[in-house]
């Protein structure tokens, strides 16, 4: 049985053409870039940052692994290394899950999330680790910086387990709701701020049926402006790409934002993803898991 393939690739994008890439030598999910490039934070569930998986037992009496938990396990932590793959160090104390490290714009602290009872909710520290605060505490998940790095949007689980969307001070106050509770079955996620910070596209929907919508980041107007997973905003503010399913195989979507017609109406057109000139560098994780014997 093959080995399953979890790690971190660099690839530097102009142009829509992959110019290099860079195996880090490491496993984990949820990278995210320092803001001058130097390091990269990560999720990594053991200690030697490998890979844990489950055993399932099929009704032949046969076994085959079915399940990574390391995603789920209770010792995920926080690391951090220098984008040259050197000086690979846990930020974080065993007592977790820790999981979504998101680098503060033009700053240096790192919001998380912990999942453990005890510790659960948002959390800040310094890119050495010290400095732990929780901002907010309870259930919560995607998490995103504002631009400027003053605030932080989430997702919110209510006690009867529908989900909201809320806007925070960096800080963990202000915390205020912009969004209605979410219908059961359905749910809120990836909230992603404008280059301006007037406004955050989130996710909503159920599992497998995804609309895309912006609202104000007051929460005040809202409007869908069409379907797909994880939405970012392009560098200009008038693009969002996402991820689109259709005959059963996935692609990055580009969704047009007409601005004459926000957020009065939805006047979009789907059109093939391109950024133009952007030139950036990404991070791709956990996108090869093999389940061979």
């Amino acid at each position: 049985m093959d080995d399953a393939s979890r790690r971190f690739w660099q690839k530097k994008i102009t142009e829509g053409a992959f110019l290099e890439n860079y195996l880090l030598g490491l496993r984990g999910w949820e990278a995210d870039w320092s803001p001058d490039g130097s390091k990269i934070v990560y999720v990594s569930a053991a200690s030697e940052n490998g890979d844990i998986w489950d055993m399932v037992e099929k009704e032949d009496g046969t076994k085959q692994r079915m399940l990574n938990k390391s995603k789920t396990c209770k010792d995920s932590d926080i690391w951090i290394i220098n984008s040259d793959g050197s000086e690979n160090t846990k930020l974080t104390d065993s007592n977790g899950p820790y999981l979504e490290p998101q680098w503060q714009p033009e700053g240096d602290l790192i919001a998380y999330v912990s999942n453990n009872p005890e510790t659960e909710g948002i959390w800040i520290m310094e890119s050495d680790g010290s400095g732990k605060s929780r901002i907010f505490k309870g259930k919560a998940y995607d998490i995103a910086w504002s631009p400027d790095g003053a605030e932080i949007a989430y997702v919110k689980t209510n006690n009867n387990h529908t989900t909201s969307l809320w806007v925070m001070n960096a800080d963990g106050s202000n915390q205020r709701k912009i969004t209605n509770d979410s219908g059961y079955f359905k749910a809120y996620s990836f909230p992603a701020w404008s280059p301006d910070a007037d406004k955050i596209v989130f996710n909503y929907g159920d599992i497998g049926e995804y609309g895309i919508w912006i609202t104000d980041h007051k929460g005040k107007e809202k409007l869908q402006v069409g379907r797909g997973f994880m939405p970012q905003w392009s560098p200009e503010g008038n693009k969002i790409a996402c991820t689109s399913t259709k005959n059963e195989r996935r692609s990055i979507s580009m969704i047009e934002l007409d601005e004459k017609s926000l957020p009065d109406s939805t006047k979009m057109a789907e059109k093939s993803p391109s950024f133009g000139l952007l030139e950036s560098i990404i991070i791709l994780s956990a996108l090869f898991i093999m389940h061979k014997k």
